[in-house]
């Protein structure tokens, strides 16, 4: 078992963090992270793992043991990162303990070096955590479980000097703010930064008019420059237009990629339903549901979801279920929060009540696992979706009643 005394080093210390101690209750951490956000294991024993010795300790889905520190940042690159890691078997290696972590990455061709960046994993001897932002003065937050030897999780900032890592691990990093688009309630049209924690800060005016214009939805990127654009339908005829980004959040010349859009009265980005290529999905007046690849260069292969429904609106929450295809969350006229995901087709699977008392008038997601809403009292708010239920209401911005963030 770990060793715990004043004399020993920081290796050591670091080492017994990501080793558990003997088998006790089911530790608050794993109760906290599943609450908080989604850990599939919140009932993980707390159980022994030291160099050749295991009691009571049980995989998880990723080959990692459940309520220790791999099994955590595993759940962060397949759930925050998009990726589909494996402790067993990575771009050709068995990553195995923390303490071979850096070896594996360099032999897998990812770069471990000292430059922190959100979505590295920071890497100790014996112990590994998530990078979920850098600060600007250099300190960086990662979150962590089993850093007491108990299955304890938390999220706490390190710099140099103060539990500084042996390396960052750059298996995919992920912007430290988004941009999030607005529209005020006499029509200017604003480009908003969200960075990954903390509060929204309200950016430059970009646009007006934009009171004449519904369904102003933005798109990650369809145009390849690595920048949201934006999809808007005009109210006077219906004509949806395709606004790309200019850069800086300004847009540039927008193009009319469809008409006949009156009857549409939700409209969001689906990401990749089909599990390729890039789709909208639209919910008519009638409560049809339908889906239309998105590209450059405007609208093609609509596809009916659903003849009818009780779709209020809906967004794309991308892959919850990380099956490779981006699922969807859907608020009814009976004020239930669905999620549906996305079959091997493209089509809708069999949705999941993650709530059945919600009532809210606009949807929008444009990070892994999290949506976002305007509440009844004009606060802009983030949650967290799970397979099966929402959790971990954050309010990132005050004093946007009547706004409608894109």
């Amino acid at each position: 078992m770990p060793l715990r005394t004043a004399a020993l080093g920081l290796s050591t210390i670091l080492a017994a963090s990501c080793l558990a101690a003997p088998p006790a209750h089911a530790a608050a951490g794993t109760q906290t992270a599943w609450a908080n956000e989604g850990y599939p294991y919140p009932s993980a024993s707390d159980c022994v793992e030291t160099p050749g010795v295991t009691t009571g300790c049980i995989y998880d889905q990723w080959h990692a043991y459940q309520g220790q520190c791999v099994s955590w940042v595993a759940h962060r690159l397949n759930t925050v990162s998009g990726l589909r890691y494996d402790n067993h078997s990575y771009l050709g290696q068995r990553f195995g303990s923390a303490n071979n972590w850096g070896t594996a990455a360099s032999r897998a061709g990812i770069p471990v070096n000292m430059t922190p960046a959100r979505g590295a994993v920071a890497w100790y001897n014996y112990h590994a955590a998530f990078v979920e932002y850098v600060n600007p003065d250099g300190s960086v937050v990662v979150s962590e479980m089993n850093y007491d030897n108990h299955n304890g999780f938390r999220y706490v900032t390190i710099k140099p000097g103060y539990r500084w890592p042996k390396g960052f691990i750059h298996f995919k990093d992920l912007p430290n703010q988004r941009l999030q688009y607005r529209v005020d309630p006499v029509g200017a049209l604003f480009a908003d930064t969200v960075p990954a924690r903390g509060a929204l800060r309200r950016g430059p005016r970009v646009g007006i008019g934009w009171e004449k214009m519904g369904l102003v939805t933005q798109l990650d990127d369809i145009t390849g420059d690595r920048l949201p654009d934006l999809l808007a339908r005009r109210n006077s005829d219906g004509l949806l237009f395709l606004y790309p980004s200019a850069g800086g959040g300004r847009l540039g010349p927008k193009r009319q990629v469809g008409s006949g859009w009156l009857s549409v009265r939700a409209l969001t980005d689906a990401g990749s339903m089909r599990g390729s290529g890039r789709q909208v999905v639209a919910v008519y007046t009638s409560g049809e549901v339908r889906q239309f690849s998105v590209s450059r260069s405007g609208l093609s292969g609509m596809r009916q979801l659903a003849p009818t429904s009780r779709w209020t609106t809906v967004t794309g929450i991308d892959d919850v279920t990380q099956d490779g295809r981006t699922d969807l969350l859907v608020n009814t006229s009976d004020k239930k929060l669905l999620r549906y995901p996305s079959t091997a087709t493209g089509a809708l699977g069999r949705p999941t009540v993650v709530s059945s008392d919600y009532r809210i008038g606009q949807l929008v997601s444009h990070e892994r696992g999290r949506f976002t809403v305007v509440t009844g009292t004009g606060a802009l708010a983030t949650r967290t979706v799970t397979a099966s239920r929402i959790t971990n209401h954050t309010v990132i911005a005050t004093g946007l009643a009547g706004h409608r963030p894109a």
